[in-house]
């Protein structure tokens, strides 16, 4: 067998060799349950967020997004009510797909809703909205929990009294996990770009962050800097090794138990109950929250300066978008 025959045989064994898929199922119910979170905390100030009345208008919205990029008022007008009706639906296709209800369809209809609100208040949302978005585009080719269920049954039958049925590819399963490895790559490639990282200095910013975390850190991690070389350093170095690692069955285990053991101590560690903590569950510590107190202290002319602004990058990232 030669070099390219070889080439050729991983590459369709990685897309196209039968494994099992049902560990998809319990992450697309799980999406559903985020899903309704999302919903129903933007429902709660929708009428600011969206509409003609809101902090993006749809002529300000024109301004700013590319003319070629759709969203919820290219079909519908701005009325209080078609917003209200959108969430409504994804909220009801989020428990649709807790239900295993027609999944693939309810993934392609929220896919489409998720890109048209998105594309309506594109200062509101970032990166990770797009993520999650994009998931739903993957959920589409995802089979239903009963033809994963039996891709997989080894009931035994009177023409096949011992053998399985066929299993699915796994190229529905990849396309979630080179995304996730993307997002590794991709956070570890960026913050070697900063000055922070690359000197050992960013995680000690963090690190002095008291009002905002649970308990305090002993001094000598807070003030001393070879604990913050040790942490920013081994965190850059993780990001940047876990596309790899993780695709090393030996290591696999091992890598993704210590990524969720640090992603567990930090979330124990910011879950703090402070003034801090006191104040972001006031008013509520999101993007939302946050882009809701800027815009509550911008100038008369907000519409002017975000367009003047925001315009030429919005219309370049939009456009690559969906």
């Amino acid at each position: 067998m030669t070099a390219g025959e070889t080439l050729r045989k991983s590459f369709d064994d990685f897309w196209m060799k039968s494994g099992d898929l049902r560990i998809l199922d319990p992450l697309r119910r799980a999406y559903g349950v985020l899903l309704i979170l999302n919903v129903s905390l933007l429902g709660l100030d929708r009428h600011r967020f969206f509409g003609t009345d809101s902090w993006v208008p749809t002529e300000m919205r024109r301004e700013i997004v590319d003319p070629d990029t759709y969203d919820l008022y290219s079909f519908f007008p701005g009325d209080p009510w078609v917003i209200t009706l959108t969430l409504l639906v994804l909220a009801l296709s989020g428990i649709g797909l807790i239900l295993s209800f027609y999944p693939r369809i309810l993934a392609a209809l929220i896919l489409f809703l998720l890109t048209s609100i998105h594309h309506a208040n594109v200062m509101l949302f970032d990166s990770e909205d797009v993520v999650f978005r994009l998931f739903a585009f993957f959920l589409i080719f995802v089979p239903s929990w009963s033809k994963l269920k039996d891709s997989t049954d080894t009931t035994p039958t009177k023409t096949t009294p011992t053998t399985s049925a066929s299993r699915l590819p796994s190229w529905p399963r990849r396309l979630f996990q080179l995304q996730v490895c993307l997002i590794y790559l991709a956070a570890g490639i960026q913050k070697s770009n900063g000055e922070e990282w690359l000197d050992g200095s960013a995680i000690y910013y963090a690190l002095r962050l008291d009002d905002m975390t649970l308990f305090q850190l002993p001094e000598g991690m807070t003030e001393k800097m070879a604990w913050s070389r040790l942490l920013s350093w081994s965190t850059l170095t993780f990001e940047l090794l876990f596309p790899f690692l993780v695709w090393i069955q030996r290591l696999r285990t091992c890598t993704c138990s210590t990524r969720s053991c640090w992603s567990v101590c930090l979330l124990l560690w910011n879950s703090g109950s402070g003034k801090g903590s006191q104040e972001r569950s006031r008013i509520g510590f999101s993007a939302e929250a946050l882009q809701r107190l800027r815009l509550e202290a911008a100038p008369d002319n907000l519409e002017t300066i975000a367009i003047r602004d925001l315009s030429p990058r919005w219309s370049s990232s939009c456009a690559s978008r969906f």
